[in-house]
């Protein structure tokens, strides 16, 4: 059956994919990857399936697996999403871990290639942008009495890009001092986080006054 360009567009889903450590499965991320894609609707299922799969084969890790679909509110007409989060134990924190997570985005990359992805390096206002909402999509940020922090609130503190692989790592500071760092970039033509991390804990209750 042929599919014009509108019924195309119309079909896919844009899909965040984050896999992330927590010490109680479910609970507080530590530390997240994430990776951007389009995949057509009919394969929700089949994408799923490949993230649940993620631990077959390294034995036993306490996990869960999480997923929502819904439509944005903004542009002309919104956009239909999908999240998936896969959080892991903490104590599967581990170079393995991280090796995995990255053959599972390549292998998203080569069954779903996004056509609109490019292999260009991220710009410093996307990357610091994309830093901010991988923050606020991964990890939940609030005061020693859990007041939510909004990414809005996040201060750049530090940046760093290596030329050679194109990567961007963020240091952010929030109101309370605590401090967050993201490792950003393009992986086989897709934005990827390598790394979100919380660098450190509040050190007050109360936001700077700077």
């Amino acid at each position: 059956m042929s599919m014009r360009a509108g019924d195309a567009d119309q079909a896919v889903l844009h899909v965040t994919v984050t896999v992330a450590t927590t010490e109680a499965p479910g609970g507080e991320p530590d530390s997240a990857w994430i990776a951007d894609l389009a995949v057509p609707r009919d394969q929700r299922e089949a994408l799923t399936a490949r993230v649940r799969g993620l631990l077959d084969g390294q034995g036993y890790r306490p996990h869960v697996l999480r997923h929502e679909g819904g439509q944005t509110s903004w542009g002309a007409a919104g956009e239909e999403f999908y999240n998936i989060f896969l959080f892991v134990s903490s104590h599967a924190m581990d170079a393995a871990l991280g090796a995995a997570v990255g053959q599972l985005f390549a292998g998203l990359k080569q069954r779903w290639p996004n056509l609109h992805a490019s292999d260009r390096p991220l710009e410093r206002e996307e990357a610091v942008m994309r830093g901010r909402v991988a923050l606020a999509s991964s990890l939940k940020m609030s005061d020693r009495r859990g007041r939510p922090v909004g990414m809005d609130e996040l201060k750049l503190f530090s940046e760093q890009l290596d030329l050679e692989t194109g990567r961007w790592t963020l240091l952010f500071e929030d109101p309370y001092k605590a401090r967050y760092e993201v490792e950003l970039g393009m992986r086989e033509n897709l934005p990827y986080t390598y790394r979100v991390r919380r660098d450190s804990s509040p050190r007050s209750d109360e936001p700077s006054s700077e």
